[in-house]
C-alpha cells in the first residue's frame, strides 16, 4: 500500500534526522514537507545565527524580494518577543503560531524551531486565505522535529570539536598517553607512548598492558586497588615506577594512573613520562594529573550516559525528553571543553606567553554577555551588572577579558550559597579601568589572597563545596598581567569576596 504525498514527506523527514543527514538537507524537505502539509505553494526556512541574526537557509517559490520582506516580518515578532520578556519577565515573549500579512507576498505562518527559550529559527509558509488550525498544528509539529535536528546537528559538531581537541592534545603532549580497559588492555595510545616503549602502537593495541610493562611486585595482574574497584570509587590516582618488559625502549619509566568512571565499564588513563630529578615539576605534573581525574571524569560519564540511553533501540523518547537530556549533553559538552581550554592555556602560558589582539573593548557589554550565560548555565543565583554610564572603552584582548570574567564568575557561582547576589561592577580613575565581581561567599582569609591566585592553589576545605583544578585565578592573573593590569581579591563589604582586576582606559572614543 503506498503512502501518501505527505505521509511520504514526513517519512523521509524523519529517516533523515535518524540517520544523521546534513542539516541543509533536513531543512530543506522540512520546508518540502511544510509546503505540501499547509496546501502552500511557497515558504522559508531561516536559522539564527551566533549573533542572533536571522539566515535564510531553505527557500521555495519565494522571489529575492519575497526573502528579505518575510525575514523582516520574523525579526519584528523576535524583537518583540524580546521586548516582552524583558518586560513581563516570561520565559517565552512570542506566540506558537504568529500569522501576518506581509506586503508582496500575502498571508504568512511563522512557527519557531524551539529549544528552551530560544528560538534556533523559523518555518514560515505563505497562503492567500489563511490557515486552518490543522494546518497550524501541523506546522508547529514539523518545527519541533527541525529544532530537534538543529540541536541534534550542534551536538555532533561539539563532541567532534571535543574528539578533535582531545586527540590535538594527544598527538602533542610530552607524554607518553595511553587508554586501556578495567582489565589492563591497551585500547589507544599516541606516538610518545611508543617512542617510550619502543613498540609500535599497532602490535600494542588489544594486549594486556603487562605483556608491556612490569609493575612493581608484578604477579602478573593489575595493582590490587584497580581490581577492587576501590580506587576508582575514590577518583584518586596511582603513581607507580614501571620497567619495560621488551622492545627499544627507555628502560624504567614513571607511570601516572587515572581512573575515568562511565556509565558502561570504567577505563583508566596511564601517562608515562621519564624520570627527573625536578622534585617541583614531579608534584606539578601529579597535581596535573589529579585535575583531569577530576574535572573531566563527571561531563565525560554525563555526556555517554545520557547519549547511551537517547541511542537506545528499544525505546521511543518523546521529543520533551529528547530536548532535556540533549541540553544536559550540550552543557556537560561546554563544561569538559572549558576544562581542556584551561589546561591547553596553562600549555601556552608554560611555553612562553599568550597570544593577544588588543584593541578596545566595552568592558560593561562584555559583563551583560558573561552574566546572561551564567545565570542560563546555573541558574542559581542573581547576577547583577553595575556600570556608571561614563566608564570608558578599555584597550584590551577581549577573548582574554571574557575569560577572566568567566572564571571570577565562576568562582562566585561554587563558593557562594544559593539564591545570593553576584555582582559585576567598575570603576574609573586616572586612565585606569578596574572591574570588581562580588559574591556573598565565605570570604577569603587575609593570609590566603595572594596565594589563591598560585598554579593548582586550593584552600584547605575548598574540594568539599567545589571540585577543582586550582587552575581558574591562575589563568585569569595570567590574562590580566599580560595585557598590563593586575588583579587581587578583599573583604566585600557586608561579607563576602571582591575580586578586582584593572585594564587600561583607551586614549580615543570608539562609540563602542
Amino acid at each position: 500500500m503506498s503512502r501518501s504525498p505527505s505521509l511520504d514527506y514526513l517519512w523521509r523527514l524523519s529517516r533523515a534526522i535518524a540517520d544523521g543527514d546534513e542539516i541543509s538537507a533536513v531543512l530543506q524537505l522540512a520546508l518540502e514537507a511544510a509546503v505540501r502539509l499547509c496546501w502552500s505553494d511557497s515558504g522559508m526556512v531561516m536559522r539564527t545565527d551566533q549573533d542572533r541574526r536571522l539566515q535564510p537557509e531553505a527557500v521555495l517559490g519565494l522571489s529575492s524580494e519575497q526573502v528579505p520582506a518575510v525575514t523582516s516580518m520574523v525579526a519584528d515578532i523576535v524583537r518583540d518577543g524580546a521586548a516582552a520578556q524583558a518586560r513581563n519577565g516570561r520565559s517565552r515573549g512570542w506566540p506558537e503560531v504568529f500569522v501576518a500579512r506581509v506586503a508582496g507576498v500575502g498571508q504568512v505562518m511563522a512557527v519557531p524551531m524551539q529549544s528552551g527559550d530560544e528560538p534556533l529559527g523559523w518555518v514560515c509558509v505563505t497562503g492567500s486565505k489563511g490557515f486552518s488550525v490543522p494546518q497550524k498544528r501541523a506546522l508547529a509539529g514539523l518545527a519541533e522535529l527541525a529544532g530537534v535536528a538543529i540541536r541534534d546537528a550542534a551536538l555532533h559538531s561539539e563532541i567532534a570539536d571535543l574528539r578533535a581537541m582531545l586527540q590535538a592534545i594527544m598527538s602533542h603532549s610530552a607524554e607518553g598517553i595511553a587508554l586501556l580497559d578495567r582489565d589492563g588492555r591497551l585500547l589507544e595510545m599516541n606516538s610518545v607512548w611508543e617512542r617510550m616503549v619502543g613498540q609500535p602502537v599497532q602490535a600494542c593495541i588489544g594486549r594486556p598492558v603487562l605483556e608491556v610493562l612490569a609493575f612493581p611486585d608484578d604477579r602478573g595482574h593489575w595493582p590490587v586497588s584497580v581490581l577492587t574497584g576501590e580506587w576508582q570509587k575514590l577518583g584518586s590516582t596511582q603513581a607507580v615506577e614501571v620497567e619495560l618488559r621488551s622492545g627499544n625502549g627507555a628502560g624504567r619509566l614513571l607511570a601516572q594512573l587515572v581512573p575515568i568512571p562511565s556509565s558502561g565499564s570504567s577505563r583508566v588513563l596511564m601517562i608515562l613520562r621519564e624520570p627527573d630529578s625536578g622534585q617541583e615539576a614531579e608534584h606539578l605534573k601529579s597535581t596535573l594529573i589529579s585535575a583531569v581525574s577530576h574535572e573531566l571524569k563527571t561531563p565525560v560519564a554525563l555526556i555517554r550516559g545520557y547519549a547511551e540511553t537517547l541511542a537506545r533501540e528499544d525505546a521511543q523518547w518523546q521529543a520533551q525528553v529528547v530536548r532535556e537530556s540533549a541540553a544536559v549533553i550540550a552543557e556537560e559538552a561546554r563544561r569538559l571543553e572549558r576544562q581542556i581550554n584551561n589546561l591547553l592555556q596553562v600549555s601556552r602560558i608554560e611555553a612562553g606567553g599568550l597570544p593577544m589582539a588588543l584593541g578596545p573593548v566595552s568592558v560593561p557589554s562584555l559583563a551583560l554577555r558573561v552574566a546572561k550565560a551564567a545565570q542560563v548555565g546555573q541558574g542559581k543565583h542573581r547576577i547583577e551588572v553595575d556600570f556608571p554610564n561614563d566608564f570608558p572603552v578599555c584597550w584590551a584582548d577581549e577573548d582574554m577579558t571574557r575569560e577572566v570574567l568567566e572564571n571570577l564568575v565562576s568562582n562566585a557561582q561554587k563558593y557562594s550559597p544559593e539564591g545570593t547576589r553576584i555582582t559585576i561592577s567598575g570603576s574609573n580613575s586616572g586612565g585606569t579601568c578596574t572591574i570588581y565581581v562580588t559574591d556573598q561567599g565565605p570570604g577569603i582569609p587575609e593570609p590566603y589572597r595572594e596565594a589563591i591566585f598560585g598554579r593548582f592553589y586550593r584552600l584547605k576545605g575548598s574540594e568539599r563545596i567545589a571540585p577543582g583544578a586550582g587552575l581558574g585565578l591562575y589563568l585569569a592573573k595570567s590574562m590580566v598581567e599580560a595585557q598590563g593590569g593586575r588583579i587581587w581579591v578583599e573583604a566585600a563589604p557586608g561579607g563576602g569576596s571582591r575580586f578586582a582586576f584593572t585594564l587600561p582606559a583607551s586614549e580615543g572614543d570608539y562609540g563602542l
